[in-house]
């Protein structure tokens, strides 16, 4: 569950320590000064009130945690920033503006709040330290379904529009009060849990699994010092969660790239570059126009199981490549832009033949059944091979023609987005 960007902190010449072995740990070179704060389980923070039980996830600018709120015996998700991304901390001023506005949205419930935010000092600085409700996995986690080797990748039709409408108007919120998210992917939009808060310890690790660790060792001869903690905790997956502890709700996470709309920040956003608008891949452009872009491609993503704009290692020249086979050329005003690249886009040969209207058809075309002994796909998900019918291939198809325009200011704005019949109708 990544929640944060490109890392904060340089990557030093000399390893400190050595290479992990387990998946999705954060980098430990980050570890040390401005960087990560070290934790471990059974950690207590703010005079003992928050009681850490399990990781939740990373990304470049922060660790998260699961924490038990001692005063109100509750469980929170707890947001640790490193120390060099305490000094700004963006997300806390734009949420801080968010909670100032007047009257009542339904938008605003379903992107994230802060309930408490505190600081620790560590050896590596100070750290600012967001707590907020506990939400379940991100849309990525459950479409690419990483405990699943074969069969579906895409979320029951009526639960990805739903989900899709509450993330769109999440998305109008913010744009009504002039910000703009800038990190609109499916890695940042959670789906929520219901009736967690009578979990017992054992329960949580029944729920959760117990959490895997590895050991931090440092390279030959070196001491470990106090810089990074003792060992690395692998994320929960979310795997073993009963459906029943599931709502059909989600929430818009991480506002760290977020802007007010008048003041762009000169050197774009870090929006992975699947996501990414052409203005903003090229010429670094963020705007209400760019989350358009993403937030089309990530309602692709729910829908379908697989990305809109795939790439290798999600190069920008990759992503480029693929945005003409889907696309089509782009106008002339842009083309040079595209050539100046360096890439190999005025050579894609077939520009435009794998349609949008090919992209969403192809919807389940190739998911495989089940292996022998692995679990039956999970309530959320279509029954492998499930297509989608013909009215719905050329709906979602013409809402996508309609945001994924070249010129930013050719596309549906959000609220023509909330008005398309594919949120609505029942195919």
């Amino acid at each position: 569950m990544d929640r944060g960007h490109a890392s904060l902190v340089s990557r030093p010449s000399d390893k400190l320590y050595r290479d992990t072995m387990l998946d999705n740990l954060e980098y430990v070179e980050r570890y040390n000064e401005g960087g990560y704060h070290p934790v471990h389980l059974e950690d207590s923070l703010d005079g003992g009130r928050y009681h850490i039980v399990h990781k939740l996830g990373w990304g470049g600018s922060s660790t998260v945690w699961l924490a038990r709120d001692e005063q109100i015996q509750r469980l929170v998700s707890l947001k640790i920033l490193t120390a060099r991304a305490s000094k700004e901390d963006k997300e806390s001023t734009m949420l801080g503006y968010l909670d100032r506005r007047p009257g009542q949205d339904p938008g605003r419930g379903n992107i994230i709040s802060i309930t408490d935010k505190f600081r620790v000092e560590g050896p590596n600085g100070t750290h600012t330290c967001h707590v907020s409700h506990l939400s379940g996995p991100s849309m990525g986690q459950l479409i690419q379904t990483a405990w699943q080797t074969a069969g579906s990748r895409q979320l029951r039709g009526s639960l990805a529009r739903r989900l899709a409408r509450q993330l769109a108007e999440a998305v109008q919120y913010l744009h009504s009060v002039g910000m703009v998210h800038g990190d609109i992917t499916p890695t940042n939009v959670l789906l929520r849990l219901t009736g967690i808060d009578s979990w017992s310890p054992d329960e949580v690790y029944c729920q959760l699994g117990h959490p895997r660790q590895e050991k931090v060792l440092s390279t030959a001869g070196k001491e470990l010092g106090v810089y990074a903690p003792k060992y690395l905790v692998q994320p929960t997956s979310f795997s073993k969660v009963e459906p029943n502890y599931f709502s059909q709700d989600m929430v818009l996470i991480d506002l760290g790239e977020t802007f007010l709309s008048p003041s762009p920040p000169p050197k774009g956003v870090g929006t992975p570059n699947q996501y990414a608008s052409p203005e903003l891949l090229l010429k670094k452009q963020a705007s209400t126009w760019s989350d358009i872009w993403a937030l089309s491609c990530t309602i692709f993503e729910m829908r379908s199981g697989f990305p809109l704009f795939e790439s290798w290692l999600g190069y920008d020249s990759h992503v480029l490549e693929a945005m003409v086979r889907v696309l089509g050329r782009p106008p002339e005003s842009w083309w040079s832009a595209f050539e100046e690249r360096g890439t190999a886009v005025m050579k894609v040969e077939g520009a435009g033949q794998y349609s949008l209207v090919d992209q969403v058809s192809e919807i389940g075309a190739e998911d495989e059944p089940p292996l022998r002994g692995e679990a039956p796909p999970r309530p959320w998900m279509e029954p492998p091979g499930t297509r989608p019918s013909s009215e719905e291939v050329c709906c979602l198809a013409g809402l996508l023609q309609r945001t994924l325009n070249y010129m930013p200011e050719e596309r549906l704005p959000i609220e023509g987005i909330l008005r398309h019949k594919w949120f609505t109708e029942d195919f």
